[in-house]
């Protein structure tokens, strides 16, 4: 399992460290017990997810914030803490089976800037987000 320092991703997720959570608007998180964590990517055809996963909510290891203008999360670690990306068949848990899943990383403590990936298309000219 790898374990992320400074910088880092797990598939079109990813993630730098910086030194402190931007200005005023941040909304807090809410904790998805379906999934057993905090969801910071949903695939729009797969559905599969990325989610740092938690026992129950718990600010006291992890808070994570979501900026509404830009989309971009943003994760304040206390206590190093598990990405899962892949569907979830119960809290904490995904389908072992699946081909295209990604492997299960750690976040280090430190407060963390997550963004989705771009795609760029050299043909057509044209950035657009990445679609799971």
């Amino acid at each position: 399992m790898k374990l992320l320092i400074t910088c880092g991703h797990q598939g079109d997720v990813s993630f730098r460290k910086i030194n402190k959570l931007p200005g005023i608007g941040l909304v807090r998180m809410k904790y998805d017990k379906m999934r057993g964590g905090y969801v910071l990517a949903l695939g729009e055809r797969s559905g599969h997810a990325h989610v740092i996963v938690a026992e129950k909510e718990d600010t006291q290891t992890i808070e994570v914030l979501l900026d509404p203008k830009t989309g971009k999360h943003y994760l304040s670690v206390r206590s190093p803490v598990s990405l899962l990306h892949g569907t979830f068949v119960a809290p904490q848990k995904i389908n072992e089976t699946e081909v295209d899943k990604h492997d299960e990383i750690k976040i280090g403590i430190g407060i963390w800037e997550q963004e989705i990936e771009d795609d760029y298309d050299p043909f057509l000219q044209l950035v657009r987000k990445v679609v799971d």
